[in-house]
């Protein structure tokens, strides 16, 4: 199921963070919390999704993705700021998302381990 909710979640999270400023509502800090939270769930669906995927692709890959897309936003077509500050976010929610699938799949496999013979008396 992951590998069919990444692909919406990525467009989604690439037409959020292109599109101009000013367009969604937003507070002091909604911004850090966004960028945690697309690259959470980003990371937790591609680690979920492709359990044999290496950590360090899956970490690189997303961040390099989290640079691309400042870069893009620096362009005067976007009317936005690229800011550093929005990669260490990136890459909180990177590390978040890996932590949560990681502990969803050491759970999962608690679950479904057979259970230990009896010992015997």
């Amino acid at each position: 199921m992951s590998r069919w909710m990444f692909i919406p979640c990525l467009l989604g999270v690439l037409t959020l963070a292109l599109m101009p400023s000013g367009v969604a509502p937003s507070f002091a800090w909604s911004a850090l919390v966004n960028h945690v939270a697309a690259f959470t769930a980003l990371a937790g669906l591609l680690a979920t999704g492709w359990p044999r995927l290496p950590v360090w692709a899956t970490a690189l890959g997303l961040m390099a993705l989290g640079g691309v897309i400042e870069l893009t936003q620096g362009l005067a077509l976007f009317s936005r700021q690229p800011d550093w500050i929005d990669i260490a976010a990136n890459g909180v929610g990177v590390a978040l998302g890996l932590s949560l699938a990681f502990g969803l799949r050491a759970t999962r496999m608690r679950l479904t381990a057979p259970l230990p013979a009896a010992l015997p008396q």
